[in-house]
């Protein structure tokens, strides 16, 4: 558990194990330390791609990432592709993106939910 939700808030508890453990989004949006291992003082705040060729994106509340995204606007991103800006999706998160897709709305309601709780995060260098 990285983030405490209210054990009494069965959407929180439900986006927390999608993003902590199903959907492992750390794995891309969290920078690692020398051995590899995440950073959770910069949780979800995006960093360069592990390929050098991209940034991936900060996905807490702060306004480097989604600050300003509504609950509804992160749940109709994963189902859609596209961001509030009217931007869309790119690299490997095409694929997160078109499985996410394939969740029930709940569980995108649920994710967008636990990521607007979590502690804001300046981008990560």
């Amino acid at each position: 558990m990285v983030v405490a939700v209210p054990a009494d808030n069965a959407v929180l508890q439900r986006g927390r194990y999608l993003v902590e453990v199903l959907g492992h989004c750390a794995a891309c949006h969290t920078p690692r330390n020398v051995l590899g291992g995440p950073k959770f003082d910069v949780w979800l705040a995006g960093g360069l791609s592990p390929e050098g060729k991209s940034k991936i994106p900060n996905i807490t509340p702060h306004p480097d990432g989604i600050g300003d995204w509504t609950e509804e606007d992160i749940a109709f991103s994963f189902e859609s592709g596209f961001t509030p800006e009217f931007d869309s999706f790119g690299s490997n998160m095409v694929d997160v993106q078109q499985n996410m897709a394939r969740l029930p709305a709940a569980d995108r309601d649920a994710i967008a939910a636990y990521l607007k709780i979590i502690p804001p995060v300046a981008n990560s260098p």
